[in-house]
């Protein structure tokens, strides 16, 4: 029969046993404290920057869907979507003008803190003008002219669009509604918007000039360069966490 003693290792060999045990579990535990109090100051931050922002994060309604039939004129090279030369907005008696513009769209029109651009961020034109849009993408990447805004009875989706796949020009001709606006216009592909791709149509005394227009007005959302308190805030209690445990292990060590 075997019996286990119930002497402890301390009787047994005159010498107490290894802290070593001892500072790991100490060191973990300060540690875990430092990091819980830490992501806590991280959690309250990004809370509290959650704000909503209709210019870089649109609603629903402005969701594209490049599908269907949207009286789209669409190859390798391009495409313009919903064209309409001839049929007249609701409340336009008549074709009050014709009018051309060509835009040249791409990295070299971006001004700093921007990566891509239009040559020009503003037009104006009267109501019920006839518009004929020329695009030419100077990138070898994606470019669109989307126009935002339109009736949804004769525009599906409420927009125009002039788009190239990378260098070239490609055409399109839509007619302006009557009324006083300000249309929104950007490059719908993936982050181009944001970083710069955004003008503004007028139509009469147009409704005011849009946030974040390049080189029109400033930003809605100002760049924030203060102090991240949030992670200097982990860092230090990482560190209090470190020292604590060297200190508790350091004065155990004397019992």
């Amino acid at each position: 029969m075997q019996y286990r003693s119930s002497i402890s290792p301390m009787m047994r060999t005159g010498r107490r046993p290894s802290a070593s045990l001892g500072f790991r579990r100490i060191f973990l535990t300060w540690a875990f404290v430092g990091l819980v109090v830490g992501g806590c100051l991280c959690s309250s931050r990004g809370h509290a920057q959650q704000r909503p922002d209709s210019d870089t994060a649109p609603s629903m309604a402005h969701v594209h869907h490049h599908a269907g039939h949207h009286a789209m004129q669409l190859d390798a090279a391009g495409m313009v979507m919903n064209e309409n030369r001839d049929e007249l907005p609701r409340g336009c008696p008549r074709i009050a003008a014709e009018h051309s513009i060509t835009v040249r769209a791409g990295k070299e029109f971006a001004t700093p803190g921007s990566m891509f651009a239009y040559d020009r961020t503003r037009w104006s034109f009267a109501p019920c003008t006839r518009l004929t849009v020329t695009l030419v993408n100077t990138d070898d990447v994606r470019h669109q002219w989307m126009l935002h805004g339109l009736p949804r009875y004769l525009y599906p989706m409420g927009m125009f669009s002039v788009e190239l796949a990378g260098r070239g020009q490609r055409t399109g001709t839509f007619i302006l509604p009557p009324g006083d606006r300000t249309y929104l216009v950007h490059c719908d592909v993936a982050q181009h918007m944001e970083k710069g791709m955004k003008a503004q149509l007028e139509t009469g005394r147009g409704e005011g000039d849009l946030p974040s227009v390049p080189g029109l007005t400033g930003p809605r959302l100002p760049d924030d360069y203060r102090t991240d308190w949030a992670s200097i805030g982990i860092g230090f209690a990482f560190l209090a966490g470190l020292v604590g445990a060297v200190t508790t292990t350091g004065v155990l060590r004397w019992f």
